[in-house]
């Protein structure tokens, strides 16, 4: 008995100093950050410092998500031959229609139709390659930031409205994307070449829809395809 009171005693003092070890382990800051469950918490939220920053959803690294700096950028890397905009007051009328998504999602998360897609194709994308780039941070998002007709008829429905809206062209979007998924798409969008373009093509009616951004009542009747105008004879 008295063996197995002495084994009992043992085996209660052990547990003793393995609990105050661990409590212990618990109020250490060096030995916390030691510790296994510690040390992937602090890991997992270094890493998430760090993608955020670059790529991830909004940092230190990545450009303000705003439209003076959308404009900025893609004014200052974007021009000649890639052009998306007439000049910056036709840009930041464009930009308050987007949605604004998340910082740097370009990065990560291709096909979103938003500010923040566009933003970091914008940037150093467009810097270092804008015949690549200028497209998807443009109005149309070129399949990077929403394809073609999908950002056409978001803006369209922003800009212009649907159904009984006084700008109107079309009755919802779903009939929308039907005039839209039907335009010739061969032409590469260009701000300046297409304000004066007379072809019944996407580039132009785009054009227009950002002219209609700055002047709704001249230019929305210009992207409707089922009546004449500036893009179509009809």
């Amino acid at each position: 008995m008295k063996k197995i009171a002495s084994v009992i005693l043992s085996a209660s003092a052990l547990l003793a100093a393995s609990t105050m070890g661990a409590t212990g382990c618990g109020d250490d800051e060096d030995t916390t950050a030691t510790s296994g469950s510690t040390t992937t918490t602090s890991t997992s939220s270094g890493m998430g410092g760090q993608g955020a920053g670059g790529m991830g959803a909004g940092g230190a690294g990545d450009p303000d998500l705003d439209c003076q700096t959308y404009c900025d950028i893609v004014v200052a890397n974007c021009n000649g031959d890639d052009e998306q905009y007439v000049n910056t007051a036709s840009c930041m009328d464009v930009c308050a229609n987007f949605t604004p998504g998340d910082k740097g999602t370009g990065a990560t998360a291709t096909g979103e139709n938003t500010l923040g897609c566009r933003i970091y194709h914008g940037n150093a994308p467009a810097a270092a390659d804008p015949t690549t780039h200028c497209t998807h941070a443009g109005p149309a998002g070129d399949n990077q930031c929403g394809s073609p007709c999908e950002s056409f008829c978001a803006l369209n429905g922003s800009i212009c409205g649907f159904g009984a809206d006084a700008n109107a062209q079309y009755a919802d979007n779903d009939a929308c994307l039907a005039a839209c998924v039907a335009m010739d798409m061969t032409d590469r969008f260009n701000g300046s070449n297409d304000a004066s373009s007379t072809m019944n093509e996407y580039s132009c009616y785009l054009y227009h829809l950002t002219a209609a951004a700055s002047d709704p009542g001249t230019h929305c009747p210009h992207t409707n395809t089922a009546i004449g105008g500036p893009c179509n004879n009809l």
